[in-house]
């Protein structure tokens, strides 16, 4: 996978979907039905669907049944999905912003997606790491002060962001909330959203 593919999603091991639309093509027929026991990103099932055929798709990760399910179009309920949330404070920071890009559909920009390290930056503090309908995504793990604030917006500007969104893996202080948009005013950034994660999933 091209690391500029605009089919990226983060995950490590994700393949083009034209290889899978060969490999689904040489082994079955329209009508009959796929298996993908480890959808992630839900490439085959967009091949398959594609090529008229039937399709079961199975993953352990809710975020990769909602980012499928988005993918294809899908708007009926997902079997079985998991209703535990991940203790993001044992998480490595990586698998915390591969998580945040899936459960927000957003593209993780990073050329070392799913891995340690990841990130334009380095990621292992968790600045600039992808984009969300045209705005800035970044994913702190580390506290959200002044420095961190103004860290993430320095990264969005130098990537050509006016807009940026600010997702921490810990709940978010109104002091904290204040000290961000003096920072946003202050640099004369456009326009800076904070989320804690949980108020997302």
């Amino acid at each position: 996978m091209s690391t500029n593919s605009k089919e990226r999603f983060g995950y490590l091991t994700q393949k083009p979907e034209t290889l899978l639309e060969r490999i689904i093509s040489a082994s079955s027929n329209p009508g009959d039905i796929v298996l993908d026991p480890f959808m992630g990103g839900g490439t085959t099932l967009s091949a398959a669907l594609k090529l008229n055929r039937q399709f079961i798709g199975i993953d352990i990760a809710k975020e990769a049944c909602d980012l499928t399910a988005k993918r294809i179009g899908y708007t009926g309920k997902i079997i079985n999905t998991l209703s535990t949330i991940p203790d993001f404070d044992i998480m490595k920071t990586f698998e915390f912003q591969d998580y945040v890009c899936n459960v927000m559909g957003a593209l993780n920009t990073s050329q070392n997606a799913g891995k340690k390290g990841s990130g334009p930056d380095g990621g292992l503090d968790g600045k600039f790491i992808g984009d969300f309908k045209g705005w800035g995504l970044s994913v702190t793990v580390s506290k959200l002060d002044a420095r961190e604030v103004k860290e993430c917006i320095v990264d969005f500007m130098n990537n050509g962001y006016e807009n940026g969104i600010l997702v921490s893996r810990k709940p978010i202080s109104k002091a904290n909330e204040m000290v961000a948009q003096t920072t946003s005013k202050n640099l004369k950034f456009n326009k800076l959203e904070l989320h804690y994660i949980g108020d997302l999933i």
